[in-house]
């Protein structure tokens, strides 16, 4: 908000760019307050703290739950996680998500793609549900909300490489240039 108070940008002309963790925060903005942003890019992000702190099997839960909680056996930190947590609260927000870019990779074992395919298939649902539709949610997955358009929500799954990238310097170059002509092309479009 300060950016556009001070005249250095307006929210059609604001990016904002996110890797792993920083997902989580850059998630919460989304759902609070989408229209301060004219497009994001999210890399390797974390969407799903609920979900990943719920399941034991991930590679980084147990390890993690004294930082994060354990939604599993305590139910304040069930409530607390999905207070915050960007998948769970996604389409509550008042206005439509901004166009997104996703990058995720199928080597991750810090943050599962899994997350960034059900993260994206919920906004495109939440998008094309009719004024009133629930977006395709089942019972308690948050207040219906529909109608709302927005997007296009776009998502890069790279099949090798990890949390980190795919390494090298040609694919991160191939990375920087999607992310430039995803953010030219919605600038110029808006």
């Amino acid at each position: 908000r300060a950016l556009h108070e001070w005249g250095y940008s307006r929210p059609a002309r604001t990016a904002a760019v996110a890797d792993s963790a920083g997902g989580l925060a850059l998630g919460g903005l989304l759902n609070a307050s989408p229209e301060l942003l004219g497009a994001a890019v999210l890399r390797a992000p974390f969407l799903d703290p609920l979900g990943a702190m719920s399941d034991p099997s991930l590679p980084l839960t147990l390890e993690e739950r004294g930082e994060w909680g354990d939604p599993s056996s305590d139910p304040e930190d069930a409530a607390a996680i999905a207070g915050y947590d960007p998948y769970a609260n996604l389409g509550r927000a008042p206005h439509p998500l901004p166009p997104l870019l996703i990058h995720a990779s199928e080597g991750d074992v810090r943050v599962p793609c899994t997350q960034s395919l059900r993260y994206v298939q919920r906004a495109r649902r939440l998008a094309a549900a009719p004024q009133g539709g629930d977006g395709g949610r089942g019972p308690g997955e948050g207040k219906p909300c529909g109608g709302g358009g927005g997007g296009p929500f776009l998502l890069r799954v790279a099949s090798v490489g990890g949390h980190f990238g795919e390494g090298g310097r040609y694919r991160k170059l191939e990375r920087l240039s999607t992310e430039a002509a995803f953010l030219i092309r919605t600038f110029a479009e808006g």
